[in-house]
């Protein structure tokens, strides 16, 4: 695509008109406008979050990757047990043994966040 300056009449190629003109600074007048910014504005999960808080259990969201895939991991006073499909068989193994059972997203439940609000349960209310 090809345009003249009405002044001085200088031809330019360019898929947008020009704000002024190179030769002698005349103002050609564009409606391009570029954007500001490229990037979508990322958004700040935390990778582990108490959803229930009660006498019994403890239960946690934790981020499982990217996508915001999620798990739950539940705390008692005795046990913790995630419900990740690669941790099944290594959780059975464990349960028999003495050894306790640990994986990536047990360990992200001793920095987990806070709820904005809660509600505690008691076995009343379950």
């Amino acid at each position: 695509m090809t345009g003249h300056c009405p002044a001085c009449n200088n031809s330019y190629s360019n898929a947008w008109k020009l704000k002024t003109c190179v030769k002698c600074g005349y103002e050609i007048g564009s409606k391009y406008v570029p954007r500001t910014t490229n990037k979508k504005r990322e958004l700040k999960w935390p990778e582990s979050v108490l959803v229930v808080d009660s006498q019994l259990v403890r239960i946690y969201l934790v981020k499982l990757d990217h996508r915001s895939n999620r798990v739950f991991v539940l705390k008692d006073n005795t046990s913790v047990v995630c419900h990740h499909e690669k941790c099944k068989g290594s959780r059975a193994v464990h349960m028999a043994s003495a050894v306790p059972f640990s994986c990536a997203r047990i360990a992200a439940i001793e920095k987990s966040s806070e709820p904005l609000s809660a509600i505690v349960l008691i076995v009343e209310d379950i």
